[in-house]
């Protein structure tokens, strides 16, 4: 019987560890960026639905609605926290949580001042209702604001995905 030069042996086993490492790093990865995903999410929906409401001039369930969005971007921090850098790389994890910062600080602000502006605290000369200058220029800061970071967000994600070898659908 032919002795198998060990060179090779190592080699096979080399590429079999490789081979089933890539596909286990892929699923992970899919799903950890899954789990990020979700967790943005759950705090972009409440703000959907929060606008809804100040669109609206629902202020009674806009307040609610304000509550539950803090919330939530609180609950989504720690869950991204939580899930701990991929693979000692987190600067997707970092992009993610910046993202919920920027909810919690800066678009916060704005829909705090759309929906006193919605309960009539309306600033002078500035026109009344949805289509006044102040609330459409609120509008549109808030949406450059979310707009910009979700870009940066966004851009993160790809190299992740790039990274450990998925594509984004």
């Amino acid at each position: 019987m032919q002795k198998i030069n060990p060179r090779i042996s190592i080699y096979i086993a080399s590429l079999i560890f490789f081979l089933v490492s890539c596909t286990n790093t892929g699923d992970n990865a899919v799903s950890y960026n899954e789990k990020i995903v979700l967790s943005y999410e759950k705090v972009a929906s409440l703000e959907d639905r929060l606008m809804f409401y100040i669109l609206k001039n629902d202020s009674v369930n806009f307040d609610t609605c304000y509550i539950d969005f803090l919330n939530q971007i609180e609950v989504s921090k720690t869950e991204i926290k939580n899930l701990g850098a991929y693979n000692e790389y987190s600067e997707f994890q970092e992009a993610a949580l910046q993202m919920l910062e920027m909810y919690k600080n800066k678009a916060a602000d704005r829909l705090v001042e759309l929906m006193n502006f919605m309960k009539g605290g309306k600033e002078e000369g500035m026109g009344s209702g949805i289509n006044g200058d102040f609330f459409e220029l609120k509008l549109f800061e808030l949406d450059s604001i979310i707009e910009e970071e979700f870009e940066r967000f966004e851009n993160q994600q790809k190299k992740f995905a790039e990274m450990f070898g998925f594509v984004l659908m």
